[in-house]
């Protein structure tokens, strides 16, 4: 995912534009967020969870890799409503794995929440984009992960809340602002 977002960075030489925002939502232990600010220094990163125990994790990784990134706690993009007044990119990894599928051992350590999406794997995508469909500054980009069986809703639900497919990279799609 985040050579797609070097790349989108790249073709649209932001990288030098200080404005520049990335926020991850979902962040989890903040691997998408401080990858992102280590790669893009100049980017203000932005990171949210809901679970103040991954966010302490992340800050502390964040600490340990020497990077400056603003950390808030709260459902998906709640806490992000009146803070964003720029243009931004929004890196996204959330729980898509449906329900009832089996995972691999090692997935099978980590918390169920932050594994599986619901009956389908989109439940936490949906809320997202209804999420972003309410707040008066859009993401120019969304960067989502997802397995190929749903990518076809995934791109419906965007579409729903003004977003087109761009580029779709084995697991990784790229939605723009229609």
């Amino acid at each position: 995912m985040v050579e797609l977002l070097l790349d989108l960075v790249d073709s649209r030489q932001q990288a030098v534009d200080s404005s520049l925002q990335i926020v991850d939502v979902g962040t989890g232990s903040g691997a998408l967020a401080i990858t992102t600010k280590l790669e893009i220094s100049e980017a203000e990163v932005i990171a949210t969870d809901i679970d103040p125990n991954c966010l302490a994790v992340a800050h502390q990784n964040a600490k340990d890799h020497g990077v400056k990134i603003k950390f808030l706690q709260g459902n998906l993009f709640v806490p992000l409503y009146s803070l964003l007044t720029t243009p931004y990119t929004l890196i996204c990894n959330l729980p898509y794995v449906p329900d009832k599928w089996r995972i691999n051992k090692a997935a099978a350590r980590e918390p169920k929440k932050a594994i599986f999406g619901g009956p389908d794997g989109l439940d936490i995508y949906r809320r997202l984009f209804e999420q972003l469909s309410k707040t008066p500054q859009k993401a120019d980009f969304i960067l989502t992960e997802s397995l190929p069986p749903q990518h076809e809703k995934l791109v419906k639900i965007a579409k729903s809340t003004g977003y087109k497919l761009k580029q779709n990279s084995d697991l990784v799609q790229l939605f723009e602002l229609l």
